[in-house]
């Protein structure tokens, strides 16, 4: 599983300007590599958006997985 992502994943802001971060960005994705990548994406938007909660989102936040067969 090979996943792409642009800063304003790892750089989400939450309301205490914390970080989403690498470190949680990995967790989830390791967490979820058996799912499809639908659902990897999926993981980490929900993720994403759980981490910033009520703070307006100040960037874009484009994720590509890929899944070799």
């Amino acid at each position: 599983v090979v996943v792409m992502y642009t800063d304003g994943v790892s750089e989400a802001m939450n309301v205490f300007d914390v970080e989403y971060g690498e470190e949680r960005l990995k967790r989830v994705i390791l967490d979820s590599r058996t799912l499809s990548v639908e659902g990897i994406v999926q993981a980490l938007v929900d993720d994403v958006k759980s981490h910033a909660g009520t703070a307006p989102q100040s960037d874009d936040i484009t994720i590509l997985v890929v899944r070799a067969l």
